[in-house]
Protein backbone atom coordinates (compact mmCIF):
# COMPACT_ATOMS: atom_id res chain seq x y z
CA UNK A 1 0.00 0.00 0.00
CA UNK A 2 3.16 2.29 0.92
CA UNK A 3 4.81 1.75 -2.14
CA UNK A 4 1.42 2.40 -4.12
CA UNK A 5 1.03 5.85 -2.31
CA UNK A 6 4.18 6.45 -3.16
CA UNK A 7 3.92 5.37 -7.20
CA UNK A 8 0.85 7.65 -7.03
CA UNK A 9 2.58 10.76 -5.20
CA UNK A 10 5.56 10.48 -7.71
CA UNK A 11 3.05 10.85 -10.52
CA UNK A 12 1.53 13.74 -9.40
CA UNK A 13 4.58 15.42 -8.36
CA UNK A 14 5.78 15.04 -12.38
CA UNK A 15 2.92 16.15 -13.36
CA UNK A 16 3.27 19.44 -11.02
CA UNK A 17 6.69 20.02 -12.29
CA UNK A 18 5.68 19.92 -15.98
CA UNK A 19 2.72 22.15 -14.91
CA UNK A 20 5.17 24.39 -13.60
CA UNK A 21 8.21 23.68 -15.93
CA UNK A 22 5.37 24.56 -18.83
CA UNK A 23 3.99 27.44 -17.41
CA UNK A 24 7.18 29.31 -17.03
CA UNK A 25 8.63 28.26 -20.36
CA UNK A 26 5.68 30.14 -22.21
CA UNK A 27 5.89 33.56 -20.26
CA UNK A 28 9.18 35.96 -20.61
CA UNK A 29 11.52 34.50 -18.69
CA UNK A 30 13.09 36.40 -15.66
CA UNK A 31 14.44 35.73 -12.32
CA UNK A 32 11.35 35.49 -10.47
CA UNK A 33 10.05 32.87 -12.95
CA UNK A 34 13.43 31.18 -12.50
CA UNK A 35 13.51 31.17 -9.09
CA UNK A 36 9.43 29.49 -8.43
CA UNK A 37 10.89 27.04 -11.20
CA UNK A 38 13.88 26.16 -9.03
CA UNK A 39 12.07 25.59 -5.91
CA UNK A 40 9.31 23.16 -7.58
CA UNK A 41 12.11 21.50 -8.64
CA UNK A 42 13.45 21.31 -5.35
CA UNK A 43 10.50 20.68 -3.42
CA UNK A 44 9.68 17.53 -5.47
CA UNK A 45 13.16 16.07 -4.96
CA UNK A 46 13.00 16.53 -1.41
CA UNK A 47 9.26 15.21 -1.66
CA UNK A 48 10.53 12.21 -3.86
CA UNK A 49 13.17 10.96 -1.37
CA UNK A 50 11.16 11.47 1.72
CA UNK A 51 8.76 9.11 0.01
CA UNK A 52 11.34 6.43 -0.52
CA UNK A 53 12.11 6.74 2.89
CA UNK A 54 9.60 5.69 4.36
CA UNK A 55 9.02 2.63 2.55
CA UNK A 56 11.30 0.87 4.83
CA UNK A 57 10.47 0.26 8.15
CA UNK A 58 13.23 -0.26 11.44
CA UNK A 59 10.54 -2.23 13.36
CA UNK A 60 10.87 -4.99 10.23
CA UNK A 61 14.34 -4.94 9.95
CA UNK A 62 14.80 -5.51 13.39
CA UNK A 63 12.54 -8.47 13.64
CA UNK A 64 14.05 -9.98 10.12
CA UNK A 65 17.47 -9.16 11.57
CA UNK A 66 16.39 -11.91 14.68
CA UNK A 67 15.11 -14.08 12.54
CA UNK A 68 18.25 -14.42 10.29
CA UNK A 69 20.20 -14.61 13.46
CA UNK A 70 18.23 -17.61 14.46
CA UNK A 71 18.46 -19.04 11.28
CA UNK A 72 22.45 -18.71 11.41
CA UNK A 73 23.21 -15.24 9.25
CA UNK A 74 25.28 -12.85 10.95
CA UNK A 75 27.07 -9.58 9.37
CA UNK A 76 23.05 -8.05 8.39
CA UNK A 77 23.16 -5.03 7.39
CA UNK A 78 20.41 -2.47 6.00
CA UNK A 79 20.68 -1.62 2.43
CA UNK A 80 17.22 0.72 2.17
CA UNK A 81 14.57 0.30 -0.05
CA UNK A 82 14.78 -2.85 -2.23
CA UNK A 83 12.89 -2.29 -5.37
CA UNK A 84 11.03 -4.79 -6.75
CA UNK A 85 11.95 -7.77 -3.93
CA UNK A 86 8.47 -8.08 -2.66
CA UNK A 87 5.12 -8.90 -3.94
CA UNK A 88 2.25 -5.90 -4.67
CA UNK A 89 0.66 -6.85 -1.92
CA UNK A 90 3.50 -6.01 0.63
CA UNK A 91 3.64 -1.99 2.02
CA UNK A 92 6.85 -2.41 3.27
CA UNK A 93 10.35 -3.04 1.43
CA UNK A 94 13.02 -3.09 3.35
CA UNK A 95 16.60 -4.41 1.97
CA UNK A 96 19.73 -6.64 3.53
CA UNK A 97 22.95 -7.86 3.19
CA UNK A 98 23.93 -10.71 5.44
CA UNK A 99 26.48 -13.39 5.50
CA UNK A 100 25.45 -16.85 5.59
CA UNK A 101 26.82 -19.93 8.32
CA UNK A 102 28.98 -21.15 5.35
CA UNK A 103 30.26 -17.30 4.80
CA UNK A 104 28.71 -16.73 1.57
CA UNK A 105 27.16 -12.97 1.26
CA UNK A 106 23.21 -13.53 0.53
CA UNK A 107 21.13 -10.47 -0.41
CA UNK A 108 17.21 -10.19 -0.08
CA UNK A 109 15.08 -8.25 1.43
CA UNK A 110 12.64 -7.96 4.56
CA UNK A 111 8.63 -7.70 3.04
CA UNK A 112 5.53 -6.98 5.29
CA UNK A 113 2.19 -5.17 5.52
CA UNK A 114 0.28 -3.88 8.22
CA UNK A 115 -1.72 -6.66 9.09
CA UNK A 116 0.52 -9.20 8.46
CA UNK A 117 4.26 -10.43 9.96
CA UNK A 118 7.79 -10.29 8.52
CA UNK A 119 8.62 -12.37 5.10
CA UNK A 120 12.34 -12.65 4.49
CA UNK A 121 13.20 -13.08 0.54
CA UNK A 122 16.33 -13.52 -0.96
CA UNK A 123 17.53 -12.42 -4.12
Amino acid sequence: MAHKIAEAAGFFGILLLGFVIGLTSFRKKSKEHSRIRNAAIGIMIVFFCLLLGSCTSEHDFSVGEQQLEVMGYHDIHETGYAWFCCDDNDDFETGFKAVSAKGDTVAGCFCSTLTKGVTIRFK
